[in-house]
């Protein structure tokens, strides 16, 4: 079993920006495509490294913005780079990688940038019991 999870996503779409203005349908689509993909996407990482998804976690993001401009979001800083994870966490919640995204399931540990590698973003789950 084991006690770290890393999660190679994709970027999350343009529209998962809390600065985007795109029409209520358009960011609906978008965010619920990746939501599922990021579920999809974690459930094979889990089962491939034996996770159990019912302990607490911190949750360590690292974005890999290398690239051009492909229709992802490339966040400028932290806070919108947190924001944008929303969908995210939800896609991590679906595919029961983690309980929920409540304070009593999740910590939120670093938020990095790594501009010379990517486009992508490495989850990295921890286990905090």
């Amino acid at each position: 079993m084991a006690d770290v999870l890393e999660i190679e996503l994709p970027l999350p779409p343009r529209e998962a920006s809390p600065n985007n203005h795109a029409s209520r349908l358009a960011r609906m689509r978008a965010l619920g495509g990746y939501r599922v993909l990021v579920g999809l996407i974690a459930r094979q990482a889990a089962a491939r490294a034996g996770w159990r998804g019912d302990r607490p976690v911190r949750m360590s993001l690292t974005f890999r913005l290398r690239g051009g401009n492909d229709g992802h979001y490339r966040p400028g800083d932290p806070d919108n780079a947190l924001a944008a994870c929303k969908p995210l966490l939800d896609g991590l919640v679906d595919a029961q990688v983690i309980v929920d995204d409540s304070w009593r399931w999740l910590e939120i540990g670093s938020i990095r940038c790594d501009r010379d590698a990517g486009p992508g973003v490495l989850v990295q789950l921890e286990v905090i019991e």
